[in-house]
């Protein structure tokens, strides 16, 4: 019987559950043989904190696919190039500036369970771990629960004839035209973020602010640079 959890915008800033968990456990776990993403926009961060479990996934026969978007310059070309390197297969979805390719699912497909995690989440940092962000996880006993898979198999297998198959010429064609951002540049602050001490206190520099105990993000894994980065 299919279980539906509904997920507390609030607990992933706090620390209480956050996505990357839930995604590592999924890559780790007997449960499951093939991911399949629709994601708006993705970063190497949440990627680089799951090479190792990515990498295993792989080593084992098992399958990633992905469909990402490059809309509004929130996908990093690092990351299209991780996809490309890493993924059973790496897709875009594109159309114009004016109609922004926006879902966000994860589908983990097993012979008996599956998960499907369908929300706000973006493959970045904010979107697996600090952001605020809504969704539903639902997770799925098979054969009793066939009929539901098809239809989440349906919605994100829509997808695929809409988009393009990754390669080395897309990626650099998308950066050609300023379609991706570049991980490697400074990232831009508000200036309202740099008043004096980075209190969360009003300031006039920008907006009051909620005050809210934030978890940090998880580190990234140790030896992953030679250099800094």
């Amino acid at each position: 019987m299919a279980k539906i959890q509904i997920l507390n915008p609030n607990d992933k800033p706090t620390g209480k559950w956050r996505l990357i968990n839930e995604l590592r456990a999924c890559l780790v776990s007997n449960d499951y043989h093939t991911l399949l993403m629709a994601v708006a926009f993705a970063k190497t961060g949440p990627l680089l904190r799951l090479k190792v479990e990515i990498e295993q996934w792989l080593a084992k026969d098992k399958k990633i696919f992905s469909i990402f978007g490059v809309n509004h310059r929130n996908t990093s070309k690092q990351a299209l190039e991780f996809a490309l390197n890493a993924f059973t297969e790496a897709r875009v979805l594109f159309h114009s500036d004016d109609f922004t390719y926006h879902p966000k699912m994860y589908l983990f497909v097993g012979k008996q369970n599956c998960a499907f995690f369908i929300g706000s989440h973006n493959l970045t940092v904010g979107g697996t771990e600090t952001n605020w962000e809504s969704g539903t996880v639902l997770r799925l006993s098979l054969p009793e629960d066939n009929g539901m898979l098809a239809e989440a198999l349906k919605a994100w297998e829509s997808l695929w004839p809409c988009s393009a198959k990754l390669d080395e010429t897309l990626i650099q064609e998308y950066s050609k035209f300023g379609k991706l951002s570049d991980e490697t540049e400074p990232r831009r602050r508000l200036a309202a973020t740099q008043h004096a001490g980075g209190s969360d206190a009003p300031t006039a520099a920008g907006p009051p602010r909620l005050i809210l105990k934030i978890k940090p993000p998880s580190p990234l894994p140790k030896g992953l640079f030679t250099a800094k980065p």
